[in-house]
This record gives C-alpha cells, structure tokens and sequence, in this order.
C-alpha cells in the first residue's frame, strides 16, 4: 500500500548523527569532551533537545572543560553542522517521493542549531511538507512528535502512514498506534528493501 504520508526521522536514518563529535583542527580532545558532558550529560543534552537550553549553554559547558573561547565554540559547532554526510541511498529516496508531490515530513529529536543552521544549510524545508523538531515543541517522544506532524498536514489515519526511524522503539510504538513502520538500519537494507518493494514504489 501506499502511504498517504512518510515521517522521516534524522539522524542515523537520514544522515550520520555524529556530526557534533568533529573535532576542531588543534583540539583532538573534543571528541571526548563532547562525549562526556554532551552526549552522556542526560541533562543537558534532554534539556537541549526539549528546547530548555541552547547551543550557547552547551559550548559554555565545552568551553570550560577544554579551555576555550565560547564565541569559537559556538563557531566550530555551527561549522560542524554545515558538513553533515548525507545517506545518498536514503536521499535519493526523500527526493523520489518529493517529485511525485506526495507528502512526507520530518520528524527528528534535535536542538536549536539544527532547526537554525542544519534546516537552511540543505534546504531541507523545500523537501518536506512539514519540519518537527522536538526542540521548537518541547517534548522528546517521537511518537508525540509524529502526531505533531500529522496533525500539521491534516492526516490523522494511522493506517495510511509510514515512519522510517533507526529507533526500533520508536517503530514499534508507532505501530502500536495502528501506524506502518520501517526500521532504518543501512543504506544497503534500505536500497533492497526499496528495491524489492518492502518499501513503497514512491520512494523509488
């Protein structure tokens, strides 16, 4: 069947997510650093995420820890988000169905710099009907985020859409609404899958 409407989520399903773990030149620590009081601090990347801080909270953090300029935190941060690597194979997809006008949204749990330098650097905005970032709505369930986006496009059938996540949680509580689902897990899987028609036609 095809889906009325496709949410895609982001990172790891469209593009590599470790975009942010990019070391400056001259400042190898960085990657380590941001592990540590980023990505492993559950409170301050939740409160990122929820839109409770920003990216000038998190690069105070990193900036005390490594020694650094705030302002050329921020700008290596910024920097970083406008070198993301893209999944050819899953791109080539979003603009299949894009050209046939069909609709599709974004779903992603992000931050702020996402929605202010990720979203216009690649013009994602021209891809997708709708852009819920769980930044701009306060809330990290993409279950929640995805009800978000249907209801922004007038879909409120379960049935007639379909969620491509690399969370399979995500998936399956989606399903558990009466939702479709797709587990994103490689390039390779998904080309087949497509190919095979696992995957509906649009996204060929």
């Amino acid at each position: 069947m095809e889906p009325a409407l496709v949410l895609w989520d982001f990172g790891d399903t469209l593009a590599d997510e470790t975009w942010m773990l990019r070391a400056p030149e001259g400042v190898p620590e960085w990657t380590a650093a941001y592990q540590r009081h980023v990505i492993d601090s559950s409170d301050l990347v939740d409160a990122w995420s929820a839109g409770r801080a920003t990216a000038a909270d998190v690069a105070r953090r990193l900036a005390s820890a490594l020694e650094l300029d705030v302002a050329a935190t921020v700008g290596h941060m910024h920097d970083a988000c406008r070198q993301l690597r893209f999944f050819p194979t899953v791109m080539a997809a979003v603009r299949a169905r894009r050209r046939r006008g069909l609709a599709q949204a974004l779903v992603t749990v992000n931050a702020d710099v996402f929605s202010d330098i990720v979203v216009p650097q690649y013009e994602l905005d021209e891809l997708f009907d709708t852009i819920v970032n769980s930044c701009l709505v306060g809330t990290v369930d993409k279950v929640e985020l995805c009800d978000i986006a249907m209801a922004q496009l007038g879909n409120d059938r379960y049935d007639s859409t379909l969620l491509i996540d690399n969370i399979e949680e995500n998936v399956r509580r989606f399903e558990d609404r009466g939702g479709l689902g797709y587990v994103f897990t490689d390039e390779a899987t998904f080309h087949q899958d497509v190919t095979k028609g696992v995957l509906p036609a649009s996204l060929r």
